[in-house]
Formats: structure tokens, sequence, C-alpha cells
């Protein structure tokens, strides 16, 4: 089974995120308010 190239430089989080449609992601900025520039993630 040869080696995918489409993840091969993006982190784990960055491959789940590439997964899911931009709309989705900019509806869910707007209805939370949130930034989604902000690099870190306050635990």
């Amino acid at each position: 089974m040869g080696k995918s190239n489409y993840f091969s430089t993006k982190s784990v989080f960055g491959q789940l995120l590439s997964l899911i449609k931009d709309k989705t992601i900019s509806d869910a900025v707007k209805k939370h308010d949130a930034d989604r520039y902000v690099k870190k993630f306050k635990s």
C-alpha cells in the first residue's frame, strides 16, 4: 500500500480540519463569535 502525499506535511489537527468544509468552519466561527486566526488554545 503506497503512502499518501496529501497529508504528508500537515499536523494531525491540520489533517482533521482539511476534511471539514470551509463553510462549516466559517458558520461555526460566526455563530460562536470566535476568532479563526487564534494560534493557541486556552485549556
